[in-house]
């Protein structure tokens, strides 16, 4: 640069730059967030290989169980008042 002095103003790269690397270190968060609270979950207990437990799994699925639950689904698994008797 010394050598070589620029006669324009580079200003506005340089701050289209930081945006640009502002903008993109944000997506990347949220895109985390999203992978993180939608499709993983955290196994609470042992026998995890026996159980077929594995960290997939997340929000995702618990609304597709509550779907299945409000709709009345026929299958016993999601039968509330056959799961939970008293």
């Amino acid at each position: 640069m010394s050598q070589f002095p620029l006669k324009r103003n580079i200003e506005n790269f340089r701050i289209f730059k930081k945006i640009f690397f502002q903008r993109l270190f944000t997506l990347i968060i949220f895109a985390t967030i999203f992978i993180y609270v939608f499709f993983i979950r955290m196994p609470h207990c042992c026998n995890l290989e026996k159980k077929g437990i594995t960290i997939w799994g997340g929000l995702s699925h618990k609304l597709y169980a509550f779907s299945k639950i409000i709709s009345s689904d026929q299958n016993d698994f999601y039968n509330l008042n056959k799961r939970f008797k008293e």
